[in-house]
């Protein structure tokens, strides 16, 4: 099951991606060559993290409440969904991202992050910055998933490790209790296990088989919070770059959080560097004219670009 999350996170990269921007991070991105990560708690969408823990919680709700052989099937589905957002790297990481679109010239987008009608579509090659699968890094690069009934079904997958490891485990301990005396096969199942498990102590679950499975669900978890989005959004069709941190690491990170003024707060930030040939084409926002191609044309060529910029198709002006 565990295919699904992978196959998510190894979509193909689009030939460019664009990355929506204000003249201010035009000019700071072109000529520090590195682009901000926001906390992901401090988005435009408030549900952000809070909406894939309300999505397990509406999986467990929809569970039946046990599984073709009579055993909990709702209850191992809930204790899975604790042990990944209550507990490990879900409930100690701050994750940052970096959030582009496969969208090169979108009017929502000009109005959300933009300054209206001004700024700047940057198109990025970016068919290379996916760590290799094998590396174990939390960093991935993958598109954002809308659809309900697709985000229940990955994290389904990612909570399935815990789900099974109890399943196999109580089916185990219930068929040797049968095989010990026959009449158990048709008592409570739970009942006859945990009978079973204080008679038999030695027939208990190793603690290791345990820790592995809790493991593997809170790495898939970890590896698809960020990307399941609120279907109000799907028109920024995005892809993300997602660089978790945890918190209260013993070693400080090499590239340290930093912070910049929002509206009502401060929001943390990385500066995440980037190779200048990634940046291949330029969409100047509806409100820009020739003198604006101009000036930006001479800018990109002043910090080694050899690009020429594009006005906007979308008539919009903002007032």
């Amino acid at each position: 099951m565990a295919s699904l999350i992978d196959e998510l996170l190894n979509i193909p990269i689009p030939q460019k991606l664009w990355h929506y921007t204000s003249l201010q991070g035009f000019l700071g991105i072109v000529t520090t060559k590195r682009m901000w990560a926001t906390d992901l708690r401090f988005l435009n969408d408030e549900e952000e993290f809070i909406h894939t823990r309300t999505i397990a919680d509406e999986v467990v709700r929809d569970a039946d409440e046990f599984d073709a052989d009579g055993f909990p099937n709702r209850e191992w589905l809930r204790k899975a969904v604790s042990l990944a957002f209550d507990s490990g790297p879900l409930a100690n990481m701050q994750v940052f991202v970096i959030c582009f679109s496969a969208s090169e010239d979108q009017l929502g987008q000009w109005r959300g992050y933009s300054d209206g009608s001004s700024g700047v579509s940057l198109a990025f090659d970016l068919h290379h910055i996916r760590p290799p699968a094998d590396s174990g890094s939390g960093v991935l690069f993958a598109p954002c998933v809308y659809n309900a009934a697709r985000k229940k079904e990955l994290l389904l997958s990612a909570l399935y490790p815990v789900k099974e490891e109890l399943t196999h485990y109580y089916k185990r301990a219930f068929e040797a209790a049968c095989d010990q005396d026959p009449r158990n096969r048709t008592g409570n199942r739970e009942e006859v296990v945990n009978r079973f498990l204080e008679a038999n102590p030695t027939q208990k679950r190793t603690v290791e088989d345990f820790k592995t499975a809790v493991t593997k669900t809170r790495w898939n978890c970890l590896r698809i919070a960020a990307l399941l989005k609120n279907d109000s959004f799907e028109e920024e069709n995005e892809w993300r770059l997602v660089l978790p941190v945890l918190l209260d690491e013993p070693v400080a990170p090499r590239n340290p959080p930093q912070f910049r003024i929002g509206k009502t707060t401060l929001i943390p930030y990385v500066a995440h560097p980037f190779s200048p040939n990634k940046i291949v084409d330029a969409i100047l926002g509806p409100g820009s004219d020739d003198s604006s191609i101009l000036a930006a044309r001479s800018f990109l060529k002043s910090q080694g670009y050899d690009l020429e910029p594009r006005l906007s198709r979308v008539p919009y002006r903002s007032s």
